[in-house]
């Protein structure tokens, strides 16, 4: 998925795009492997995997927290 450009990006020409997202609000930014980590887990989770677990540091961290608790919370209505 290609990453868009922020305003400062588009209005210049030729600016190349780093690998990992920009984080342009102060926030940290996620690198592609941690995102297609997220988007997988997403995946699996969406076609009723609860047993995808996601582990990490920092704000991915925070992240993985919060979605083994949604993923928590799915299995136990599922059940």
């Amino acid at each position: 998925m290609p990453s868009v450009p922020t305003a400062g990006e588009a209005k210049q020409p030729g600016a190349r795009r780093s690998r990992s997202r920009a984080a342009t609000n102060g926030s940290v930014a996620l690198t592609d492997a941690q995102l297609k980590q997220l988007v997988g887990a997403l995946r699996s989770a969406r076609d009723g995997d609860f047993s995808v677990r996601l582990r990490g540091d920092g704000a991915f961290g925070e992240v993985a927290a919060e979605f083994n608790e949604m993923v928590e919370r799915n299995q136990r209505l599922a059940r």
